[in-house]
């Protein structure tokens, strides 16, 4: 069963509620008034990609704002405990970029895949941004109804209560206290469904390409003290401190990935790639928990990706964290064959075998493990 997610890489509140709601006053919103409506404004003024919190289709357009309804094919797992169907609508894209995108009624979306972008569509909108509105339950009706004279989504709840924050989401301005994903969200979702990524997984390109690993388009890039190349071979480029791309079309070329610069550039034409990217420098390196780069390596027993290992111990939220789960009889696979902190990452099939980081059940002691033959 898969998680209902939040749709951004950026969490960055502009706008909250029409209500009270958790100690925060929604009583002097400029435009919510009334409504269980957020507006997003993502990592800046630009224009980020949105991606589907669930595996979903689209139920209904209304042009004047671009309001685009989704329901999800199936019942989701949601940050309240519950487990039901699950609906929403955004507002605001541009013509261009619901056309980019193909979106019309039926259209089907996989979780994490790109379905919106930011927009600033309609009469009254002020500033790129993404207007979202969840509701329980699916689409019913014409999808919204009259809430305290404005206009509303069917069955509207508070986004923040059923919606889990990705860790490779960054929380500028949260404002609510919503709730990170963890190994043990996944579990209790059900081990034998699919676990949600916050992104569509692209195979890379073959050939004379070297695949570094899967990454996924659109993903977002932090270099860190690295370098910005400007073509896949070869030493030219420009140091960057602190920056942020945007995976372009997910290929490796000689262990280098094309980047743009924004999320809506994404596949959209190679006079939008900023630059090249080494596979190793993806998202900084490799950061610990405590923000800090640390290394990793094959363990002293030498496990490889996709070697079957059964558990005895603990399942651990993270490579530091003293949480987690006691297992009896678990069986898992070895995710990448890397040692963090004295851990193993481990996935729940086979085939999420160096996928993204969203398909990592949880941690494990090399000494609580052992292979099966």
């Amino acid at each position: 069963m898969e998680l209902l997610m939040y749709p951004m890489k950026t969490l960055r509140i502009t706008q909250g509620y029409g209500f009270t709601v958790d100690g925060v006053d929604g009583t002097h919103t400029f435009s919510h008034a009334g409504q269980h409506a957020l507006d997003q404004g993502g990592r800046d003024g630009g224009v980020d990609p949105v991606y589907a919190p669930a595996s979903c289709v689209v139920k209904r357009i209304t042009p004047s704002y671009n309001i685009v309804y989704f329901e999800t094919l199936e019942k989701v797992y949601c940050a309240d405990g519950t487990k039901d169907y699950m609906s929403w609508r955004f507002m605001h894209i541009s013509d261009l970029n619901l056309r980019k995108l193909g979106i019309r009624v039926g259209k089907v979306f996989k979780q994490g895949e790109i379905c919106y972008y930011e927009g600033n569509k309609g009469m009254g909108s002020t500033g790129t941004h993404l207007h979202m509105e969840v509701a329980k339950g699916k689409y019913t009706g014409t999808g919204s109804f009259n809430l305290n004279g404005h206009n509303s989504i069917n069955n509207p709840v508070f986004a923040h209560k059923v919606m889990f924050v990705g860790t490779d989401v960054n929380i500028v301005k949260g404002v609510y206290p919503w709730k990170r994903v963890t190994a043990a969200d996944y579990l209790a979702a059900g081990s034998s469904s699919t676990i949600a990524p916050s992104t569509p997984t692209v195979t890379p390109s073959t050939g004379n390409n070297t695949a570094a690993g899967i990454v996924t388009v659109g993903e977002t890039v932090n270099l860190k003290n690295q370098k910005l190349y400007v073509s896949s071979t070869g030493s030219a480029g420009y140091m960057k401190t602190n920056a942020i791309y945007y995976i372009y079309d997910g290929k490796c070329v000689n262990g280098r990935y094309r980047v743009t610069n924004n999320g809506a550039r994404v596949n959209a034409g190679f006079q939008y790639v900023s630059g090249w990217v080494d596979a190793a420098d993806l998202n900084g390196g490799t950061s610990s928990s405590s923000g800090t780069t640390s290394s990793s390596t094959t363990g002293s027993a030498g496990l490889v990706a996709g070697t079957q290992v059964t558990l005895n111990g603990k399942l651990y939220a993270s490579s530091s964290s003293t949480f987690g789960f006691t297992k009896s009889n678990f069986t898992c696979y070895i995710f990448d064959g890397k040692i963090f902190s004295g851990r193993y990452r481990v996935c729940l099939l086979s085939s999420y075998v160096n996928k993204s980081a969203a398909y990592v059940a949880g941690y494990v002691d090399p000494s609580e493990i052992t292979i099966v033959k």
